[in-house]
């Protein structure tokens, strides 16, 4: 099958829709389907290059907030779309922007068939200009991409449950299809070595673009809590790793944690004390406790015969 991919920037690497297009494309490749890619050109290498390479188009007013973000609109060329379109036998548009709406309108001109995922809520791009709360303009944002995108195509990608069921309450006309964007599975290399330093930095990891919407500040401030911290201080809760949690194998250390911190619940609804939680796990610790000891032991012996048997 000739699969034909419509995209601004392909080769954006800071960005997590452009991630989610070149995986998508390479797994189809891999399957041995024959698939082009019509984007914007490759900025940050001489090679590769797009199938169908478009010129940079600059978004008057917003164009350094655009590239910010790690990403470049690109400019429509009918003619290299037509040829394009006429070459396929299915279109995919991976955003609901003015290429992707030409290309829908030629597609649908030409009876070729077009498919779509639905990354990127108009929130996430009017949260950066402070405008993510303005609910006409979220809706009349969304209503265009419908009416001049999304409803030219027979089937939409929901990547999340979140996506299908805003879409499925908009009026969307296509098939909805819920499939996780996924992650690719690249090997993570870990130091075996626990650091005794108090003040050793650890690695949070961030995955996408760095984004107003998606406030990873907050997330920061919260690791940097009281509780975050006493957390990461109290590691290892249990020198045996058949102990391990500080609330089930380990109740009184998180007896200790709140106590120390003065955490309390958020829970409007229900909430709940240290202590009522806790006690839940008391019997449940007691119980494993021999269990855990001899396993701990048995496992200790074993790696102690093994250097042994090595030495």
């Amino acid at each position: 099958m000739k699969i034909f991919f419509v995209v601004n920037n392909y080769y954006a690497s800071g960005n997590g829709l452009s991630a989610s297009a070149r995986r998508t494309v390479r797994y189809l490749r891999e399957a041995g389907e024959e698939v082009r890619v019509l984007s914007g050109r490759n900025h940050e290498a001489e090679e590769p290059q797009p199938d169908y390479v478009l010129g940079d188009f600059r978004v008057p007013v917003f164009d350094g907030l655009v590239q910010s973000h790690g990403y470049k609109f690109a400019k429509t060329d009918f003619s290299l779309i037509e040829e394009a379109v006429k070459w396929a036998d299915v279109v995919h548009l991976e955003e609901p922007f003015i290429i992707q709406m030409v290309t829908a309108r030629i597609a649908g001109h030409l009876g070729v068939p077009c498919t779509a995922t639905y990354h990127l809520h108009p929130e996430n791009m009017f949260c950066s200009i402070n405008l993510g709360g303005w609910k006409f303009l979220n809706y009349n944002m969304l209503r265009a991409w419908r009416n001049f995108v999304f409803n030219f195509c027979s089937d939409i990608q929901c990547p999340t449950e979140n996506v299908l069921e805003r879409l499925q309450k908009f009026g969307f006309k296509s098939r909805l299809h819920l499939i996780s964007n996924g992650i690719i599975p690249d090997p993570i290399i870990r130091s075996s070595e626990r650091s005794e330093d108090p003040d050793r930095p650890f690695l949070v990891a961030c995955i996408g673009r760095l984004a107003v919407e998606k406030d990873q500040p907050t997330l920061l401030e919260a690791m940097r809590s009281p509780l975050f911290m006493a957390y990461h201080d109290g590691q290892p809760f249990n020198e045996n790793m058949f102990q391990p949690c500080p609330m089930l194998e380990n109740p009184q250390k998180l007896r200790g944690m709140i106590e120390k911190t003065g955490a309390h619940s958020t829970d409007l609804q229900s909430p709940e004390t240290v202590e009522h939680l806790c006690v839940k796990c008391d019997a449940y610790a007691a119980c494993w406790q021999g269990t855990a000891d001899r396993l701990w032991t048995e496992r200790q012996e074993q790696k102690t015969e093994n250097q042994e048997k090595g030495a």
